[in-house]
């Protein structure tokens, strides 16, 4: 919150400085100023924004590979299979949604991490009910 204030505070001088200055070239120099500098945090801030995306999808896909590891050590390929295909099947990439990837991901490792015997095939259909979205654990 800190920094947002130190935004407008900044903004604040400069659009002060474009309005009280008495030579035409320096209240345009502030001006000019103040406009670069919303638009450099305008930018800042959708970057930041979308790093909170690349938090979300390097957790759900590491949570997706330690759970595959884990399918393939116990020797659950079909089970391990049945997941990915499930996955594959339903992962609509789409700008808006971006696919649904992390809840899609976290939902195959809640079912890759339904203990079953060696050999036996799991599928998302029998895992009903483990659907909640634990992303931000």
């Amino acid at each position: 919150m800190i920094i947002v204030y130190g935004f407008f505070a900044v903004l604040a001088l400069l659009i002060a400085g474009a309005a009280f200055r008495q030579k035409k070239n320096e209240r345009i120099a502030f001006a000019v100023s103040a406009f670069v500098f919303s638009c450099l945090m305008y930018q800042l801030a959708g970057f930041a924004h979308s790093l909170s995306y690349n938090i979300w999808y390097s957790s759900a896909t590491d949570k997706l590979l330690e759970a595959s590891i884990g399918a393939l050590e116990e020797k659950r390929e079909g089970q391990l299979l049945n997941e990915l295909k499930s996955l594959r099947e339903n992962l609509v990439v789409t700008y808006e949604f971006k696919g649904d990837y992390p809840e899609q991901a976290l939902e195959a490792v809640e079912n890759l991490t339904i203990t079953a015997e060696p050999g036996e095939v799991v599928n998302a259909s029998s895992a009903a009910g483990l659907s909640e979205n634990h992303l931000h654990d």
